[in-house]
């Protein structure tokens, strides 16, 4: 049971490796422009925002196989106590600690970074469309009076 739990979260892990790096070719290409320009600011928020879910699913399939595998059932269990995220930065100890593989950890960590700053950047971006469109909405009503 041990193997197949390790193995099927690698495999998903392997299929969403491809859509990730092509989300992530298109966020640094697309999205990260559109974002910079004030018109587009929300659609590339919009698009940095989803991205950064596929970001964290990589990461945390990723994170539950390195957590099982370096730390068992045990230590899986408290990883998805801790609001379902904690396999992830189990797994970054168990990698660089537990199981020596230093590869994972920093792709851990690497993963990590990259989904936390699409998805502040997401929500920074939709935020700040949000202001500015309630902005515009404010001085129309005002020129409209």
């Amino acid at each position: 049971m041990r193997e197949w739990i390790v193995e099927t979260t690698l495999n998903i892990y392997q299929t969403l490796v491809p859509f990730s790096s092509l989300a992530f070719a298109i966020a640094v290409v697309v999205l990260l422009p559109l974002a910079a320009w004030r018109k587009t600011r929300g659609v590339g928020g919009a698009g940095l925002l989803v991205a950064s879910y596929l970001f964290c699913a990589t990461t945390w399939f990723l994170g539950a196989a390195v957590t099982f595998g370096s730390f068992g059932w045990i230590g899986l269990i408290f990883g998805l106590f801790i609001m379902g995220i904690g396999v992830v930065p189990l797994g970054i100890i168990g990698a660089f600690f537990k199981i020596g593989v230093t590869e994972f950890g920093v792709s851990l960590c690497v993963m990590l970074v990259i989904t936390l700053a699409s998805r502040f950047a997401g929500v920074a971006c939709v935020a700040a469309a949000d202001r500015e469109s309630a902005a515009r909405g404010a001085e129309s009503l005002i020129t409209h009076a």
